[in-house]
């Protein structure tokens, strides 16, 4: 039986699902006993928070205010001091001519370093110590990656190791440290190397560790490389109930990231399971400065999508501040509206524009255009009719078959709670 959406009164919005679960009053911030719980992660390396500051400090003062750039800026001064990554120091600095004796006070602390190293290799070796050379050689590669390092002064070094070991429980640990060092230059050809190294030695020869860090280094890749939206999430969801890889990115932001790709990736069963119902994101979320994109995934899941609709502006902005996605925020926002109009869609056989507009708080001229674009790109089983002022739904046999198990599902989930209900009446 074909169903038409009323005009005036949208049916999606009859059907609206159970919202994002409201926090108990109680635990609406995190307040500190519970902030200590999160202190037990390791720091987030000193070069890629560098790297997440260049990026903010790099948006116009209207996505990061003035106020909050100064502290930035304060902030990549003490970390590049007291890490030495001259890298950085040039970055931002290199304009002011008073810091050149900071400059100069940095490249003595890494020569007494290397001058350290090469004490300690020359003393394993008198010791015949191979094991100690090859610990020793190991350090002071990392210790390379952790100071940004110029890359053939790194790779020599990193070599000397590979013809010290064959052990890919090594390697592994030494692509990480590459990998860190590859993103904090912003060099996505010798990320992409390093990724497939990792590629052919973690899944054989790496721990659960190994594997769970893995997944968050090459969803980093897939944001960074390609906006892989649909590889990243799955490898982001795998990793959350474990989240461990805090030098990496903040396990705040992780959630934060999950949070984005699974509502334009995942299936609304996917979302509730691994995203809203996740006790690790929902102590994310808690955050107050996460309450926008609480509210976008409240929005969204429970088919608000005026509400849902008016955020994106914000979450733009938001999106621009993130070194990982802000390449591909304007394509997020296209992938945002899509799976919007493709959950509203979902119950409908045909639904009038006019009320297809309403729902979203636009206008009958951006639906019209903005439905018939993704029609016309194949991104929207639809059909525009202006004649009839109508939007007819090419539903797939398959894809109805997927909507009317879903209505059964919830019709048995409400039957539940009325059995549940009429017995604790009785009690």
């Amino acid at each position: 039986m074909t169903t038409t959406g009323p005009a005036n009164e949208p049916k999606v919005e009859k059907q609206q699902s159970t919202s994002f679960p409201p926090p108990p009053k109680e635990k609406v911030e995190k307040d500190e006993e519970t902030e200590d719980l999160f202190n037990e992660y390791d720091p987030q390396e000193p070069s890629l928070r560098l790297f997440e500051i260049a990026h903010l400090l790099d948006q116009s003062v209207e996505i990061v205010p003035q106020g909050e750039r100064d502290l930035l800026v304060i902030e990549a001064k003490k970390l590049i001091v007291e890490n030495n990554i001259i890298f950085y120091f040039k970055h931002f600095f290199s304009q002011n001519a008073n810091y050149t004796e900071i400059e100069e006070q940095m490249k003595k602390n890494i020569e007494e370093k290397y001058a350290e190293f090469l004490t300690k290799i020359d003393t394993a070796e008198e010791a015949g110590s191979d094991q100690d050379i090859l610990d020793i050689k190991i350090q002071r590669v990392k210790y390379c990656c952790q100071i940004l390092e110029n890359f053939d002064i790194l790779d020599e070094f990193f070599q000397e190791i590979l013809k010290l070991t064959s052990s890919n429980t090594v390697r592994i640990d030494l692509y990480f440290a590459l990998s860190k060092y590859s993103i904090s230059r912003k060099d996505l050809t010798q990320f992409n190397t390093y990724i497939e190294q990792l590629d052919k030695i973690v899944e054989n020869d790496g721990d659960w560790d190994h594997r769970n860090r893995y997944n968050v280094y090459k969803t980093i890749f897939y944001l960074l490389s390609g906006n892989n939206f649909t590889a990243a999430n799955p490898l982001l969801l795998n990793s959350i109930q474990t989240f461990s890889s805090t030098d990496i990115i903040p396990v705040d932001d992780a959630m934060l990231l999950a949070v984005y790709i699974g509502i334009i990736r995942c299936k609304r069963k996917e979302l509730n399971e691994k995203i809203i119902e996740s006790p690790e994101i929902i102590q994310s979320l808690l955050l107050p400065r996460f309450n926008l994109q609480s509210q976008f995934l409240n929005y969204f899941y429970s088919c608000q999508y005026s509400k849902f609709y008016s955020l994106l502006p914000q979450i733009y902005n938001q999106l621009l501040r993130s070194p990982y996605l802000s390449q591909s925020a304007s394509l997020y926002l296209k992938e945002a509206r899509l799976v919007s109009y493709k959950q509203y869609l979902s119950s409908f056989q045909l639904v009038k524009i006019d009320a297809f507009a309403a729902s979203f708080g636009v206008s009958n001229q951006f639906i019209e255009q903005d439905v018939s674009n993704l029609i016309s790109a194949g991104r929207l089983d639809a059909k525009i009719d202006l004649v009839q002022n109508v939007i007819k739904v090419v539903h797939s046999t398959n894809k109805m078959s997927q909507f009317v198990d879903v209505v059964n599902q919830a019709d048995g989930i409400v039957s539940k709670i009325n059995t549940l209900t009429q017995r604790a009446k009785a009690l």
